[in-house]
C-alpha cells in the first residue's frame, strides 16, 4: 500500500480508499480498493464486494485518486521532463458505483487539459460542485502559483480571471531588517457553503551568528489563509496566523507541508 485517501460524500457516509502498487511478469498496475462507511453503521456490505469495490489502473505510473463529494474520483494525468520535472496534462474520473469511467465526464471519462506544472499530487483537489481545482505554474519555476478549475465539459473560463485564480500568499506580515518571510505552494479546500480556502504552510527567519561563530536560523511557523468565492472572486483579506514561538536550529529548516482539510461538521464548520 502506498497512498491512503477519504472523503465525507453528500449523504453523510464517508469514501475510504487504499491504492497499492502491484508489478509481475504482466507489467506494473494499481490495484485501487474503496470502502463506503456509514455514520454509526460501519463498512456497507451492499457496496461493491463484500463491501470492497476494486478498481485495477494498469501503467507504470503512480495513481493518486481524489475523491469527491458524489461516489466519483480523478485521477491526474502525467507527463514528466528529463529535469524530473512533472505536468498535469489530462484527468480520467471514475464512478464507484459502477467501476469504470464516467462517460459524462469529458470523452468517455478522459478530458485533456492544458499543461500544469505541479508540485506533487496534493496539488489537486475537487470543490463542492465537482470541479477539479488545479494548482500549480504554466512554467517549470514554480516561483508563481495559480489555479485552474475544470469541470467534465472543460476549462471554467468563468473561474478567477479567465480562467486562472492568481494564489499570490499574504504578505501582509511585519518584517524587521534581517528577516525573510517566504510561503510554500498553497493547499486548496472546498467549504460545504462552496467556498474556496487557500491554505499556505510559510516561514518567518532570519540568519544570526553564534558567539562561537557559527550559524543559526532563528525562525516562526506560520500559515497563511486567502478565501474565495466558487468562482474565485476573493472573499476578506488574507491572514497569517503564526503557529509557534521563535525556534533556532542549526540545520535546514522546511515549510509545513498541509495536505488535507477538515472542516468538521458543527455550527461554525
Amino acid at each position: 500500500p502506498i497512498e491512503l485517501v477519504d472523503r465525507m460524500q453528500g449523504d453523510g457516509r464517508t469514501i475510504v480508499g487504499l491504492v497499492t502498487r502491484a508489478m509481475d511478469k504482466n507489467g506494473s498496475r494499481n490495484e485501487l480498493s474503496f470502502m463506503q462507511v456509514g455514520p454509526g453503521t460501519g463498512f456497507d456490505t451492499s457496496f461493491g464486494i463484500n463491501a470492497v469495490r476494486r478498481i485495477v489502473i494498469e501503467g507504470d505510473a503512480f495513481v493518486y485518486p481524489i475523491l469527491d463529494t458524489s461516489g466519483r474520483f480523478v485521477v491526474p494525468r502525467l507527463a514528466f521532463e528529463g529535469s524530473g520535472n512533472q505536468q498535469v496534462v489530462g484527468l480520467s474520473r471514475y464512478d464507484l458505483a459502477t467501476g469504470e469511467l464516467d462517460p459524462t465526464f469529458g470523452t468517455e471519462g478522459e478530458l485533456d487539459i492544458d499543461p500544469v506544472y505541479v508540485q506533487d499530487l496534493s496539488s489537486l483537489s475537487i470543490d463542492s460542485a465537482g470541479g477539479v481545482l488545479v494548482v500549480g505554474s504554466e512554467s517549470n519555476t514554480q516561483v508563481k502559483w495559480d489555479a485552474w478549475r475544470w469541470t467534465a465539459q472543460g476549462l471554467d473560463s468563468s473561474f478567477g480571471k479567465g480562467g486562472r485564480l492568481d494564489l499570490a500568499p499574504p504578505i501582509n506580515v511585519d518584517l524587521a531588517n534581517d528577516e525573510n518571510f517566504s510561503c510554500a505552494r498553497p493547499t486548496l479546500a472546498s467549504k460545504p457553503d462552496g467556498q474556496i480556502l487557500a491554505l499556505y504552510g510559510c516561514l518567518k527567519f532570519r540568519n544570526i551568528l553564534t558567539d562561537d561563530g557559527s550559524q543559526m536560523t532563528d525562525f516562526s511557523e506560520m500559515m497563511g489563509i486567502r478565501e474565495f468565492t466558487a468562482n474565485g472572486e476573493p472573499v476578506g483579506g488574507p491572514r497569517l496566523i503564526t503557529l509557534d514561538t521563535p525556534n533556532e536550529t542549526d540545520g535546514g529548516i522546511t515549510f509545513l507541508n498541509i495536505v488535507d482539510v477538515d472542516f468538521g461538521t458543527g455550527p461554525n464548520a
